[in-house]
This record gives C-alpha cells, structure tokens and sequence, in this order.
C-alpha cells in the first residue's frame, strides 16, 4: 500500500473539520482536500486492524506523503532526543523540537516548537545553533538565538536514517541506520554539502565522538553465526581528510552497542546489557578491556552516556539514570543512582542539572548536584501516541495510553493539551485502553476494553 493511500485511510471522520489525524507519532492537523470528505475514512476500524500504521509513523516522512496535504500542525509523539544548554532544554517531540524553559527546574515551561519532517534522534546544541537529525533528513540546523521563535535554516537531506550527530570545527559526523557515517559541511549553516561518507561494520552506527582526527562510533549490531544471538561492534573512522573518511580499527562487542563516551585511552561503550570498555591507545586496533553490569542490565536497557569529572552518568533504561566513579578507570563504580520510577534512554548534562528522556517520559530535569543522591524534579510530556481521535468546536479529543486528552486545534498550528481524564477500570493491575471515540451533542463516549464509557469533561 503507497503512503498516500495509507494516508487517505488515517484520516479521522472528523474530516470535514478541516484537518485532523492520528499517529504513533502523536496527533497531525493536516489541511485536507474537500474531495476526501467523500472518501470512506473509518479511523477506528484501521488502527484496529491493520498494521500500516506503525510502520508509517516510525519510516515514513510524513510530510511529503501527498502533495495534496499540508501539515500545519502537530503535538505529541515519542521523545527520543534531549539537549541542554543554559536556561533551556531541547526535547524531540515526534517530528519537533520543543524548547523548553527549565530555570525553574520543578515546572519546566514549554516555550517554542520547530515542526521538522520526521521523528527526531539526536540534537546537539552549538552556540545559537542546534543540529538535529531526523529520520527522513540526515541534518537540519535550527537558529535558536530568540527561543521563542526557532528559525529553520540549513538542511541536508542526504539517504536519511540518521541516528545520532558531533560537531567538530566546520563539520558534523552524521551516524546513520545501515549506511555508515557521513561528514557534513556546517561552514555556512544555510547551505550544508555532502563532504564524504564511508560504510561502518555495523549494521546500525549509534553513538559517535570526534578527538582529533578519529571518530568513535557505537556501531549498533550483527548476527553472529547459528545460536551466537546478537554482537556489537565498536569502529574507529579515520577522518583526517573528511572528503575520504576510511574505516580503521574496530573490534567486537558483547552485544549491540548504543552510545559511547571517552576518558583518556578509553572508550566507554553502552550495550544492551552492560558497560564495556575498549582500549583506543591504537585507534587501529581497539581491544575491549572487559564489560561491567549496569543497574539497567537486568532489563537489557542501557542507552546513553557521558562522562565529566571522571565520573559516567548512564541513561540506564528502567534504572533512570545511574552514576559511575571512573577513578578506577577499568573498574566503574556505582556511587548512586535516580529512583527508578521513570524509564530514561537518553540524557544531557549542564552544570547540575541533567535533562533526560525516553520515548514515552517526555523530558525529565534532575537535580544532580550530590552525585550520590540524582534526584528527579519537574517533567514536561505531551502523549506519545494518539491511537484514536475525534473532533469538535475546537477541541480534539484524543485516546492514548489510558487516557482521553482534551487539545485545543485553534489555532490548529500551536495545539495545545488543556486536560487529562484517565480512563482506568478495575482492577487497577489491568489498563484500559480507548478503542473508538465520538463527539454527540457535546458529549463525549469511548469505546475500551472496559465497554463504552462517557468520561467528564469540565
């Protein structure tokens, strides 16, 4: 099925509002052409039953889908990336990139969004500048100089899948899903260029770190042979003439490789279930040094690190975030850790604050001042995923999780969350999902797994 018909089937019976769509990737106000209000669009009964959407969301730039369409609008979506600089926090939310003030680290105050053109994986702040990479665009550059009104400036399509992004000097070091590294030139940061790229071991290039003349690359994972599972790889990439990158040394993992950080002639490698440790004295040949458990390991979760002040902060899955005395450079020590009530994949440090997320957290801020005793403070988050939505005199009403979201869609280019109604049943152990909703006569009825209900709405 071509996105565009997908697309035709996604669109909500709230059609002749004007606009409106529901995603994994949050909710999408698109400008609809008249002639689709004829065309059969039963939302519920396609989320239901077929399983185009997922795929669409996470692969698929939703933008340039039909050139009928005109995205206007959008809130919500899995949260994959985070950044930090000063007063501001920067979140990918689905296909945006929300500032966020945090000078009040205990009610974090959303500020502004740029709306991209896909799921965003990786920000990385320089100056007045972010760079951030998307799903369908190797790398944008975003001016954020006003916070309150992000500029789009440069934009460097390339083959997309970008995963992960370092600045070094003029250049970024792109990392992307299956096609290895690229290097970008950032020098005019309105027309970026293609300087070269080169293939990596790996099936899926993570995490990258630029020191000298060499990148350091968490290089995802392979199948090894029969009953051997899955193995990381860790790469070493020459980029001394960048028009030329060439593949150095690299060595394998004990499974698949997520971020990596480095500390004197080490590399800190995050994998599925462990902290491993490579020795890059020659970075053309690497050698790991042995792999350390992590509070994540249990779950096989672990995801990004860094490291300041010989100590690691983890982004350690279920964990939180988890901190690690590197005075013994190859024996990492636990010296404390957040409570394990929210699920982080990803992290930024700045100062004593550190701003974390995961798909389905939002952004967290933690009080990092005592390493020994992180401590979560405020939280920003929209829904993840809008499974069904209906609409109605300015509102829609969205189901997600086990909630019905009340977002006010005038104007349809800033929507905005105005309430929450849980849509939990007994027993609690068990949730209940919204499976079908409609707007009669100003009341609202959900279809869950519960049977039909009529949340309050105030």
């Amino acid at each position: 099925m071509s996105p565009s018909n997908i697309m035709r089937r996604v669109i909500s019976r709230a059609v002749s509002f004007g606009f409106l769509a529901a995603f994994c990737a949050g909710l999408w106000l698109l400008l609809v052409p008249p002639v689709w209000a004829d065309a059969e669009t039963d939302l519920d009964r396609q989320l239901a039953t077929d399983g185009y959407v997922q795929t669409l969301t996470e692969e698929v730039d939703l933008i340039n889908m039909d050139s009928n369409l005109e995205l206007i609008g959008q809130i919500g979506g899995p949260y994959y990336a985070v950044a930090i600089s000063g007063d501001y926090a920067f979140v990918g939310e689905g296909p945006g990139m929300v500032i966020i003030d945090i000078s009040n680290p205990d009610q974090p105050i959303r500020m502004s969004k740029a709306l991209l053109s896909a799921l965003v994986r990786d920000i990385v702040v320089v100056g007045d500048l972010l760079y951030v990479v998307t799903r369908s665009v190797d790398l944008q550059v975003i001016d954020i100089a006003d916070p309150a009104h992000p500029r789009l400036r440069g934009v460097y399509a390339g083959t997309g899948h970008g995963r992960h992004v370092a600045i070094d000097g003029p250049h970024a070091y792109v990392t992307r899903f299956e096609r290895g590294l690229a290097v970008i030139d950032i020098l005019d940061s309105d027309s970026l260029t293609l300087e070269g790229e080169t293939q990596t071991h790996g099936s899926a290039a993570g995490g990258v770190v630029i020191r000298g003349n060499h990148a350091y690359i968490a290089d995802g994972g392979l199948r090894g042979e029969p009953g051997q599972g899955i193995y990381g790889v860790f790469q070493v990439v020459d980029v001394t003439d960048p028009t030329h990158p060439q593949r150095r040394g690299y060595c394998r993992l004990d499974d698949t490789a997520d971020d990596v950080a480095l500390l004197a002639d080490l590399a800190y490698v995050t994998t599925g279930d462990a902290l491993e440790i490579v020795d890059i004295s020659n970075p053309s040949a690497p050698f790991s040094r042995g792999a350390h458990e992590t509070l994540g390991s249990v779950h096989s979760s672990n995801y990004a690190i860094h490291i300041r002040d010989n100590l690691a902060y983890i982004a350690d899955g279920p964990a939180g975030v988890s901190i690690w005395s590197l005075a013994d450079p190859l024996a990492p020590l636990l010296i404390g850790a957040t409570p394990p009530d929210h699920l982080l994949s990803c992290l930024a440090l700045g100062g004593d604050t550190i701003v974390g997320s995961s798909p389905g957290e939002g952004l967290l801020v933690i009080d990092a001042n005592d390493p020994e005793s992180p401590t979560y403070m405020g939280q920003y988050r929209n829904f993840r995923v809008a499974e069904h939505v209906a609409a109605a005199n300015g509102f829609a009403y969205v189901c997600h999780d086990e909630e019905l979201s009340v977002v006010n869609i005038a104007p349809p280019d800033a929507p905005a969350v105005i309430g929450n109604v849980p849509l939990g049943q007994e027993p609690p152990s068990r949730s209940s999902r919204g499976l079908a909703i409609r707007v009669r006569n100003d009341l609202i009825y959900v279809a869950g797994t519960y049977g039909l209900s009529r949340p309050e709405i105030s």
